[in-house]
């Protein structure tokens, strides 16, 4: 009678064989588990941020999730296949006339060939167990969070999520869109062409002047009191039908502002305010987006005005300044000039650290 326990070594061999097939399968999967998703995952994430919006601040909140991660990577990929590959010592299994174990040897062969070359498909991305925390704690949506606070509050939730490039190209066409006017005339502004814009301030000017008188009352910065006072006159005097006075003394307060912001150099001041305020708008990060929008359309009002030049059609600082006409001096400028005043004086509120009592 044969012992339950003595198998034929033929048999014993093909169970041992399947134990060894079996831990194969079981080291693919985990090679799924700790390499192929997380890394699908991290590819996901980036697409789904890049989709969420077609917009600067999205694009910069999926380059701050990507240095999140690369923060905790160094390059090891070329260990993976060390790790994770099948490294099963066949011919130590089966014997070379065993059919049987020659088909279990072609298997595990076949999934060694399937197996990608990670090392060259992510050269930079380390996958140990600190990275694979990191990219699963990454939350998409807490991005989208924060620059949906981050965007100006009187931005709608559609401007915020569809309109953020034209927007931005507003302001840096020298129109006010952060802090006012309303989403309303904002609205009409991104459908108005380019040679109307102006005119949207004028056919606005009593709902763009209301913005500006409630706004400039959340400005309660002790060191701005005095600024905050000048500019409610402005905008009485605006909202009284006295737009040049208006216009003359928003454009003072423009350039009172920035000296609070931009400490005064004895020379090139207006170049150096220029260039600062550009460098910060092109190297915002999401948190620094009202400071961006709120000063770039300055770049356009300070722009080059000399004696013998044409006068400026758009809102100008030194044109108000220095060349007194009906062309500078327009109903359009003036609740632009009000308009930006405030939008500065507001975001300076925002942005106590950055005051310069000196000025």
């Amino acid at each position: 009678m044969t012992n339950e326990t003595d198998e034929p070594d033929d048999q014993r061999h093909d169970d041992e064989a399947v134990d060894e097939s079996s831990e194969t399968v079981g080291e693919a999967e985990r090679f799924d588990d700790e390499v192929r998703r997380p890394v699908e995952d991290f590819l996901d994430l980036q697409g789904r941020l890049a989709r969420a919006a077609d917009n600067p601040a999205i694009r910069r909140a999926a380059d701050e999730a990507a240095k999140i991660l690369q923060s905790h990577i160094s390059p090891m990929m070329d260990q993976l296949s060390d790790v994770y590959r099948l490294n099963v010592d066949i011919e130590s299994l089966v014997g070379p006339s065993n059919e049987t174990m020659n088909r279990v040897r072609d298997s595990i062969q076949a999934v060694q060939a399937s197996l990608p070359d990670y090392s060259s498909f992510l050269p930079r991305l380390e996958l140990g167990q600190e990275i694979l925390a990191a990219v699963r704690s990454v939350d998409a949506q807490s991005f989208i969070d924060a620059y949906m606070r981050c965007c100006p509050p009187n931005w709608s939730d559609d401007q915020k999520n569809d309109y953020v490039d034209p927007l931005s190209d507003l302001a840096e066409a020298g129109y006010p869109t952060a802090w006012v006017p309303r989403s309303s005339v904002l609205q009409e502004l991104l459908d108005a062409p380019e040679a109307d814009r102006a005119a949207v301030f004028e056919r606005n000017r009593d709902e763009v002047l209301q913005d500006c008188v409630a706004v400039l009352r959340e400005v309660t910065s002790p060191e701005l009191a005095e600024l905050a006072t000048l500019l409610g006159k402005a905008l009485d005097a605006a909202v009284d039908g006295h737009l040049e006075p208006a216009q003359s003394l928003a454009a003072s307060i423009v350039d009172t502002t920035l000296r609070k912001v931009v400490p005064p150099t004895k020379y090139q001041y207006y170049a150096k305010v220029k260039d600062e305020i550009r460098q910060r708008h092109d190297n915002a990060s999401i948190a620094e987006m009202r400071w961006a929008l709120s000063h770039v359309p300055v770049i356009i009002a300070l722009g080059k005005f000399h004696d013998g030049d044409a006068i400026p059609e758009n809102f100008n600082r030194h044109a108000s300044a220095h060349a007194v006409s009906l062309r500078q001096y327009s109903p359009a400028n003036a609740v632009i000039a009000c308009a930006l005043a405030t939008s500065l004086l507001r975001q300076l509120h925002e942005s106590p650290d950055e005051i310069n009592e000196a000025a």
